[in-house]
């Protein structure tokens, strides 16, 4: 095959991916777990279930996929932040800002309706478990590139960062119950203001 016509190919797989990981979020989010079959996930997407197994062998596959994403944009939006080494309170509320605009958005609600649809399969429980921790070392690399003076994060920095994101998940359930913005911004300004401190780099 010419380099080009692969080139081609491998662009179409990847957006057929990408339409597919789009679709089940979007079914995720606005219908629930329950609805998102594959032959629904692969309808919204414009594509045959054939395709859909093509790319994603098992719905399995195809959930961690969304995980995959996911979690990539959160923690691209964390890397992308350069804070400063000084004013570490008010850069951490902006960078806690970022990561609501994540968290806080719709397409997070994705992430809570597989988890706890699949809690009671011992299998894909461990399998999450396991992404999530690949997912904070992920962190933890983007922290020591924001300070290249650090060889390693310590563990009141790596407690710090589970902190922060359990206390923003947190917050992320609330928008279930409640949809009062100036709630959200005064508990982000109090996470701010409680995790500056932990931090902080010497």
């Amino acid at each position: 095959m010419p380099p080009l016509q692969r080139r081609k190919q491998i662009d179409r797989s990847t957006q057929t991916r990408q339409q597919l990981v789009a679709a089940a979020i979007v079914i995720l989010c606005r219908e629930g777990f329950g609805h998102a079959t594959t032959a629904t996930i692969a309808a919204r997407a414009g594509v045959t279930t054939g395709a859909l197994h093509h790319h994603f062998p098992s719905k399995d596959d195809l959930l961690f996929g969304v995980l995959d994403h996911l979690a990539e944009r959160i923690v691209l939006q964390f890397g992308s932040f350069g804070m400063a080494d000084r004013g570490k309170e008010i850069e951490l509320h902006r960078l806690i800002q970022q990561l609501w605009a994540v968290y806080g958005d719709e397409q997070y609600w994705a992430i809570w309706e597989i988890i706890i649809a699949t809690r009671a399969d011992a299998r894909l429980h461990e399998r999450m478990v396991q992404h999530r921790e690949r997912t904070m070392e992920a962190f933890h690399q983007a922290w020591l590139s924001m300070h290249p003076k650090l060889l390693r994060v310590d563990r009141r920095t790596a407690d710090a960062f589970e902190l922060l994101l359990v206390s923003i998940r947190g917050l992320c359930l609330e928008r279930f119950l409640k949809s009062d913005d100036a709630f959200f911004q005064r508990q982000l300004s109090l996470l701010a203001k409680t995790i500056a401190p932990l931090l902080t780099t010497g």
